[in-house]
């Protein structure tokens, strides 16, 4: 009977586990900037308002960024892992589910930024650049 309590609370803990921030950064619109030709509002038209911009007198940049992180999903089925292997095994199984949940998910991190440089007098895109870590 302990079983059938556990598993609806995991599976709902693995559904809510992965923690991501800003708005997905839509990759295939990246070719409609073009330098000196797309203005600032095609661009916030195209990606929305900008999660952060910075003003200087020689330009202006538009900061579009998402990050999507599953370390916290990896931990969760770490713990249920053990928890599971606690009630059939014991410290033992406890363990032994606890390592072999770690093993069985690598943590992930997936960071996206745009970053839109535009000339204050045109109001035209002179630099653009977009960079994806995982």
């Amino acid at each position: 009977m302990k079983f059938i309590s556990v598993f609806p609370l995991a599976a709902l803990l693995l559904i809510t586990a992965c923690s991501t921030s800003g708005t997905k950064i839509q990759t295939d619109k990246l070719s409609s900037i073009q330098r000196g030709v797309t203005t600032e509002q095609e661009v916030i038209a195209t990606f929305g308002k900008p999660d952060s911009t910075t003003t200087t007198l020689d330009r202006k940049v538009l900061t579009y960024s998402y990050q999507e992180n599953n370390s916290t999903e990896k931990s969760v089925i770490a713990s249920t892992g053990s928890i599971l292997g606690g009630m059939a095994g014991g410290a033992i199984g406890s363990l032994a589910g606890s390592l072999a949940a770690n093993s069985a998910v690598p943590g992930k991190v997936n960071l996206e930024i745009l970053t839109v440089e535009i000339d204050p007098e045109t109001g035209k895109v002179t630099n653009y650049q977009f960079q994806q870590t995982q």
